[in-house]
């Protein structure tokens, strides 16, 4: 779903990635051009799994992706921590 309003900002809504498509979310963010991510769900709510952890788990470390898919060679970086 991509909304523009905002006088040109772009917002752009998806579920959260499942294990096998972690390299399409963070392939979509870099095509967007995104600066920014916020999520609004627990990876596991109620005992249900509502996402897969799609970021790297201290600052500073590297989330290598493209291992098991063609095409895709990105690397995440976590910058800040809240």
């Amino acid at each position: 779903l991509s909304i523009h309003s905002f006088d040109r900002l772009n917002i752009y809504c998806c579920l959260g990635p499942l294990d096998c498509t972690v390299d399409d979310f963070w392939l979509m963010v870099q095509q967007q051009n995104s600066d920014t991510i916020v999520m609004l769900c627990n990876c596991v709510e109620m005992h249900k799994e509502k996402s897969a952890k799609y970021w790297p788990e201290e600052v500073g470390d590297t989330l290598l992706l493209g291992e098991n898919r063609e095409g895709v060679d990105l690397e995440v970086l976590t910058l800040l921590s809240w």
